[in-house]
């Protein structure tokens, strides 16, 4: 039997995907135009060898390549190239390169050969002025990867990502998107965390199957030779709301498609696709279910064509696409539900279809909620992806150097499964709110939000409505319902720094919540049930705090049913300098020109007491990096002030008891001060009045009484 059109497209469009090889000619001599310019560079390439198959590795040379400076004066890095050859063998190698990272390409040319010899480097100059320009870089890279993908070299392909300016990493995402150079993504470190080092390689799971449909608008007319071709061009409507609209093609699109043009179905089935991924995006369907609704819909779709007049109409084809997509929905579910009612199933598919003049908008139809099935027929979302601890803390940027901080990461890691409330226990500045997006991203809750609130920083008597809610008229001011954090917290996590500033009323009504799941917002009688995970904070010790009656102590057996102490700074002074490291390199990366620290300014920063632990660290850093003199930052560049709060002078007065006289202390008091002036001067009377603010007179017979008791 003749597979039919769909078996072949879809069958065609697997192969592509599941196409991860790329070959390679003899590259020789090649050049590159230079603005009506003969040649300027000659790639150098090693001879070729016979079919082979071999890894290649294309990327941007950056201005950290071969090496970039460490954050220890004097050390140097691996640059990103380096780093991904020293996990992974290549024996190709395309460098691609502007004319400002010239002398970088020549180093890492030398390099790759020294440590690879085996290597087949190939260096390609782009004649672009600007590294921001990216429509000649695309125009440039694109043609040069088209020349390049020929036999007979085979082997697996892997494109950096993680070297050059942002444009240029975001031609190695279109490029390998759009199927121009089929590769696998690799990334040392990222803009955001520039960690280069074998350790931090790692490939990149990208979903391509819409790529496709962006291909005439990414790329630029120089990839096509001067034009622009393609079959798709978005129709804009002035009233459009910020979406993508999915079925927003024009007149001449349409019309191929009605004549069966087999690239413009392909690129229509892509779209089609995404669409019914958004219509039933809430519904479970098992997986031959949904291939079997998305063949049999777009089936019906390119045989109405012809028949139907709204394909002649751009504006009323999402409608057209809509409709028939419910019918076929509908057909479905009557087929496997034919011994159970059909009414509401029946009403609530017709009844989502698009009016005739709309048009389908990513994310929902714009004039109401996207179309769903009845209860029962679902299409399964993707399981919820949690990352593993390490994954976790360095996608946080929590670090993590001393045994006694991964014992309370391990800790959270084993909370976040649970659904028992967390209290978090620490000193200012330890990272108890790090920690508790830590929970939070560990647990099954992650996808939920996470609210976070400062409880030191909600007036007392708004703490109720802020957390609870209210309704309109509840108070003076209060002109409409209002939920609170609870009910914004739904299904998520609640993250309460400070809790120990909560009044005592309001922590009674935080443990009724606890306990009954419910919230009752202020005004309101009726009770809301809320689903949300507890995590609570506080730098005080909740055990003196309930002692002294300034916190419930049934809201701190709630609470502390799992708690996690996180260590000061000073209790692991080991992992300071590495530490210092890190956070100083986060600062570089705002820095064109970065900092580095000396071994003795390291020793200084390990010494060092740490009273506000890394928040201090962080801040002694920010402000030694803005007002360096040179490059390094030594030991007395460092500008580490006292941050400790001053002494209460009050603090180590008597606590008064029966039998106490105030005019005895103070007449004690008053002949200490006395004594301490006189003697620090020497007798003097005159200066020791002036110390002590009283006249001369005063001294004189403090003295007279002095020696009349001696005598």
């Amino acid at each position: 039997m003749a597979k039919t059109f769909l078996q072949k497209l879809f069958g065609q469009r697997k192969a592509n995907l599941d196409s991860s090889s790329l070959g390679f000619a003899s590259i020789g001599h090649s050049s590159i135009e230079e603005h009506g310019k003969t040649p300027v560079t000659q790639p150098v390439v090693q001879k070729a060898q016979p079919a082979v198959k071999i890894n290649s590795l294309f990327a941007f040379v950056d201005l950290k390549d071969p090496f970039a400076p460490g954050e220890i004066a004097g050390e140097e890095l691996p640059g990103p190239i380096l780093s991904l050859m020293s996990v992974k063998q290549f024996g190709s190698l395309f460098l691609f390169h502007t004319p400002h990272a010239r002398e970088n390409a020549a180093a890492t040319t030398q390099e790759v050969a020294r440590r690879y010899p085996e290597c087949r480097v190939s260096v390609h100059e782009l004649p672009v002025s600007d590294a921001k320009d990216y429509s000649a870089l695309m125009g440039r890279v694109s043609r040069l990867v088209r020349d390049l993908t020929r036999p007979p070299y085979a082997g697996d392909n892997y494109v950096c990502v993680s070297s050059g300016t942002a444009e240029m990493r975001a031609i190695w995402f279109l490029i390998t998107g759009l199927g121009i150079l089929p590769a696998k993504l690799i990334q040392v470190g990222s803009p955001a965390r520039p960690l280069f080092g074998s350790a931090n390689v790692k490939d990149l799971q990208i979903d391509t199957s819409d790529w496709p449909t962006i291909r005439d608008l990414a790329m630029p007319a120089e990839y096509f030779g001067g034009h622009v071709r393609g079959h798709a061009r978005a129709v804009p409507r002035k009233d459009s709301l910020p979406a993508v609209d999915i079925f927003a093609f024009d007149a001449a699109y349409l019309e191929r498609l009605r004549e069966g043009d087999p690239a413009t179905q392909q690129h229509f089935a892509t779209y089609f696709e995404r669409f019914l991924r958004i219509k039933l995006r809430s519904r479970s369907l098992s997986a031959d279910a949904l291939e079997n609704l998305r063949q049999e819909s777009l089936a019906r779709v390119f045989a109405e064509l012809s028949r139907d007049a709204r394909i002649r109409h751009p504006e009323r084809f999402g409608a057209f696409v809509n409709s028939i997509c419910n019918k076929v929905l509908l057909e479905q579910y009557q087929s496997a539900s034919k011994h159970q009612p059909m009414a509401d199933a029946a009403h609530e598919i017709e009844g989502s279809s698009l009016e005739e003049e709309e048009v389908f908008v990513f994310g929902e139809p714009s004039g109401g909620p996207a179309s769903q099935l009845s209860e029962g027929t679902q299409i399964q979302s993707e399981p919820l992806t949690i990352p593993g601890l390490d994954e976790a803390l360095q996608e946080l940027g929590i670090f993590v150097g001393s045994a006694v901080l991964r014992h309370a990461a391990e800790q959270a890691g084993i909370a976040a499964g649970s659904h028992l409330p967390v209290l978090l226990m620490g000193e200012t500045g330890t990272g108890k709110e790090r920690f508790a997006h830590l929970i939070h991203r560990l647990s099954s809750r992650s996808d939920k939000p996470m609210v976070a609130i400062n409880c030191a920083a909600i007036p007392e008597s708004l703490a109720e409505s802020y957390l609870f809610g209210h309704m309109k008229g509840a108070f003076s001011g209060a002109h409409g319902d209002q939920k609170g954090m609870f009910e914004s917290a739904h299904r998520g996590t609640l993250f309460l720094d400070e809790i120990a500033e909560l009044s005592l009323e309001v922590q009674a009504k935080l443990l009724r919540v606890i306990q009954d799941g419910a919230v009752q917002r202020l005004g309101s009688t009726v009770p809301r049930q809320v689903d949300v995970r507890l995590i609570a904070a506080s730098n005080r010790e909740l055990g003196k705090e309930v002692s002294s009656g300034r916190f419930r102590e049934d809201l701190f057996f709630r609470l502390e049913v799992v708690q996690i102490r996180l260590p000061a700074l000073r209790d692991r002074r080991s992992e300071i300098p590495e530490l210092a490291l890190a956070l100083l390199r986060q600062i570089n990366q705002r820095r064109h020109k970065p900092r580095q620290l000396t071994s003795e300014a390291l020793l200084r920063l390990e010494r060092y007491n740490w009273p506000g632990n890394v928040r201090q660290l962080s801040n002694v850093l920010e402000r030694s990096v803005l007002y360096a003199r040179g490059d390094g930052l030594h030991a007395d560049d460092l500008l580490i002030t006292d941050d400790e709060p001053p002494k209460d002078p009050f603090s180590t007065l008597p606590e008064p008891s029966p039998g106490f006289s105030v005019e005895d202390y103070l007449a004690h008091a008053r002949k200490q001060l006395f004594l301490r002036a006189l003697a620090a001067c020497k007798g003097n009377q005159a200066e020791a009045a002036a110390m002590l603010g009283v006249s001369k007179q005063a001294v004189n017979k403090f003295v007279a009484g002095q020696s009349g008791n001696a005598s």
